[in-house]
């Protein structure tokens, strides 16, 4: 989304169908890779939210998220939480994860089960 109105339209049509996106970065900035991470800093931090381990140790100063209660269920602001703060560590200022959900409750989307 490159402007302010197209982002605002993108929004609108993303409550309208009850969608969720997250982008590696903003469009004034590049997506961060490193053959060490064996992907962008966006997957890694997917990855290692979405399976409860690291993938990389290299910077490991963010908690992976632990779930909810015994379930251990992982929702979708738990995972956010997570990939923000994640890519902020490995790529420093040099890319912003974005998630547009409009007035979607993150807290409600469960997305996995850590075992």
């Amino acid at each position: 989304v490159r402007n302010i109105g197209e982002r605002k339209a993108a929004l609108r049509r993303l409550q309208q169908r009850g969608m969720v996106v997250i982008t590696a970065c903003q469009s004034n900035e590049t997506a961060q890779e490193k053959d060490e991470w064996g992907h962008g800093a966006l997957t890694l931090a997917l990855v290692e939210g979405l399976t409860g381990s690291y993938l990389y140790k290299g910077k490991a100063k963010t908690r992976l998220p632990e779930g909810r209660e015994k379930s251990r269920n992982i929702n979708l602001k738990d995972l956010d939480y997570y990939v923000t703060n994640r890519v902020q560590e490995l790529a420093g200022d040099n890319q912003a994860v974005v998630i547009l959900s409009g007035d979607i409750p993150l807290n409600q989307i469960f997305i996995t089960s850590l075992k």
